[in-house]
């Protein structure tokens, strides 16, 4: 009698058997489809952070060089050098308008250098040195507007949301 009992058994496990069996490869094409999208998820996050990396130090970059021109009143030849060095990629990482805004800085610092080269280093007539100094004031207030406006235009692509 146990004989027919596991006999009888078997017979009915099979079709369950058969179900499994059918289901493994749906189920580990499921797993693996999970398992892609979260390497894919992982590898754009990690992309996003890099991306963010690199724009942090082009803002940072700039954010030094308005400091020095805020504590030193000029921009300085090293420091026109390093912000042209440290930026040169803003186009690509940021776009025409905070590229044209880091164009506008460095010329914009040339003219500071240049007005104060020439107010410091020559015999200059009275109204001509009065000049320079006028336009060398109007620099230094323009760049000192700058941190808030340079926060502004580098905040949107430097947001991690």
């Amino acid at each position: 009698m146990t004989v027919v009992s596991t006999s009888v058994s078997m017979a009915t496990a099979k079709p369950y058997v058969d179900l499994f069996a059918a289901l493994l490869t749906p189920v580990i094409a499921i797993i693996a489809a999970y398992i892609a999208y979260q390497q894919y998820r992982a590898n754009q996050l990690k992309l996003r952070h890099e991306l963010y990396d690199r724009r942090l130090l082009l803002y940072n970059a700039v954010a030094e060089f308005l400091a020095h021109i805020f504590r030193d009143g000029k921009a300085g030849d090293p420091q026109l050098m390093t912000l042209l060095q440290k930026t040169r990629e803003s186009y690509f990482l940021f776009g025409k308008d905070v590229s044209d805004y880091v164009t506008e800085l460095y010329k914009k610092g040339v003219d500071l250098e240049c007005n104060d080269t020439q107010l410091h280093h020559s015999n200059l007539p009275v109204e001509e040195r009065t000049r320079l100094a006028h336009a060398n004031g109007e620099l230094r207030k323009w760049f000192g507007h700058q941190f808030d406006i340079a926060q502004k235009k580098f905040a949107a692509k430097l947001s991690l949301e």
